[in-house]
């Protein structure tokens, strides 16, 4: 088998994964970006010939590959609720989870005005605005650079998004009314050993003190502090903090939502 064909360097790049999980479905996908097919495609042209330049661009994929850099992050999207979403090494890669928690809002809200804390790749905003096109969206964020990979997702979906620079609800005004506020925080203890993958993301979108907590009980005082006014509020944490979300919440009536295996995931906040 020659080095230099569709096969060839799928068999090497596939060796060189090995300790992954999937090492040829990878190998595939990382060749199928670089040469612009499918992978039914490159089966089907396992014999043709791979250019010098073609074969250069894939194996420096693989390398960061086999470093533990994220596909969405090679690659430069994830796919996320059947969106091609824009990711960058600024934002947090869209979860599965997260998906589900947008399926969960869906059953329940029929918002006319919706703010997204921490908005990272925009992906819960643009979610929601398949559903609602006529909602008026706000999507904050402390990091610029994430903010910049937002704003290219709105803008590619054509999605009207008042998107600011704000560290919490910093920039958001005393009294503030919304229908819907979504805040996917980071919820991750800092001393919960994690993978490869995830250490590459950023840590500020990942961890938040020792129990993972911090950034949400901040975020719960502001929402005091601001008297902001909502009808629900929408959470993600880790099924061991449940007590705690309940604890730092007290102030609203906090409702359980649970995943497909049944663990609390999820909360909806609401002042009823």
């Amino acid at each position: 088998m020659s080095r230099r064909t569709v096969s060839g360097v799928i068999f090497c790049a596939e060796k060189k994964l090995s300790r992954l999980s999937n090492p040829k479905l990878e190998a595939e996908v990382l060749l199928s970006d670089v040469m612009g097919l499918s992978r039914a495609e490159l089966r089907v042209r396992g014999d043709e010939m791979v250019s010098f330049v073609m074969r250069g661009r894939f194996f420096a994929r693989v390398k960061k590959r086999f470093n533990g850099v994220p596909l969405a992050y090679i690659r430069g999207w994830k796919e996320w609720a059947g969106m091609k979403i824009l990711v960058s090494r600024h934002v947090l890669i869209p979860r599965d989870e997260t998906e589900y928690l947008l399926d969960k809002i869906l059953e329940k809200e029929s918002p006319g005005s919706v703010l997204d804390v921490g908005t990272g790749s925009g992906c819960i905003t643009l979610g929601l605005a398949k559903y609602f096109p006529n909602s008026r969206f706000t999507a904050l964020d402390f990091s610029l650079s994430a903010l910049r990979v937002a704003r290219k997702n709105f803008k590619k979906f054509g999605v009207k998004v008042r998107s600011l620079h704000s560290d919490l609800l910093s920039s958001v005004e005393h009294g503030a009314k919304y229908d819907l506020i979504v805040a996917n925080l980071p919820y991750v203890p800092t001393i919960m050993d994690v993978s490869e993958e995830v250490k590459k993301e950023p840590c500020e979108a990942v961890f938040s003190g020792e129990d993972g907590l911090d950034t949400l009980r901040r975020f719960s005082q502001e929402l005091t502090d601001k008297e902001i006014v909502f009808e629900s509020l929408w959470l993600e944490f880790l099924p061991q903090q449940w007590p705690d979300i309940v604890d730092i919440f007290s102030a609203w009536r906090v409702e359980p939502v649970t995943d497909l295996g049944g663990d609390i995931y999820f909360a909806r906040v609401s002042s009823e």
